[in-house]
């Protein structure tokens, strides 16, 4: 237990999302903003598949001016970047200051690892008020693959001094739980509003329904 280190997804794990709503909707309906996010998710996953990394920043310009043009509405990189920039100021889910208070309060280490940049999470974390509770702030930026390339998991393993079976990542994707778990890491998986395990996901020893039952599940282990 004293070895694991705990290393959490950023967007939508710890920072929500509909925290960017009034940005989104003045260029394109608030409804669409699920099908922005998963574009962009898959943009990256092309990126990562095809050899070829590009910001994550620039994956979500290019995802919302594609959706527009999906919904004929055209959209400028300037105003797509302006959206996007506003992740910048996500706030964090209810549930995780006390979350981290309980794993902090126990000596547990913490990371995050997320597909944003270097310079992204810094601002996200900072804003947010969550820096003081991670001793490193760790993006896929470093290594040019975006999860769940096993790269990704093994890039926070090796930059948290540990070896890949003894971090846990903790995230509200099963993709992002199913990367890590194949990459040979432990995994906790939280059921944000809709986010479900499919038939496919491989399946964390941890699932629960927000951070602070993530929480007491690791303390408890």
């Amino acid at each position: 237990m004293a070895k694991q280190v705990i290393v959490f997804d950023v967007n939508e794990t710890l920072l929500d999302l509909a925290g960017l709503e009034p940005r989104f909707s003045e260029l394109l309906p608030a409804g669409m903003m699920a099908l922005w996010f998963s574009r962009m998710l898959f943009n990256s996953a092309v990126a990562t598949m095809s050899g070829v990394y590009q910001p994550f920043d620039q994956q979500g310009i290019d995802a919302l001016v594609t959706t527009g043009l999906g919904a004929g509405i055209e959209i400028s990189e300037e105003e797509a970047r302006w959206v996007v920039d506003g992740m910048r100021d996500l706030p964090p889910h209810p549930d995780v200051e006390p979350a981290l208070e309980a794993l902090q309060d126990e000596g547990i280490r913490m990371a995050t690892l997320t597909n944003s940049s270097r310079s992204m999470v810094r601002d996200q974390m900072g804003n947010a008020g969550l820096a003081r509770y991670f001793e490193k702030l760790l993006s896929v930026e470093s290594v040019g693959e975006f999860k769940p390339s096993p790269a990704a998991y093994r890039h926070a393993a090796s930059s948290l001094a540990v070896g890949i079976s003894e971090i846990r990542l903790v995230a509200a994707h099963a993709w992002d739980v199913t990367g890590a778990i194949r990459a040979g890491a432990l995994a906790a998986f939280v059921e944000r509003g809709r986010a479900r395990l499919g038939p496919l996901s491989e399946k964390p020893d941890i699932v629960a329904r927000d951070l602070t039952g993530i929480a007491s599940s690791i303390l408890a282990h």
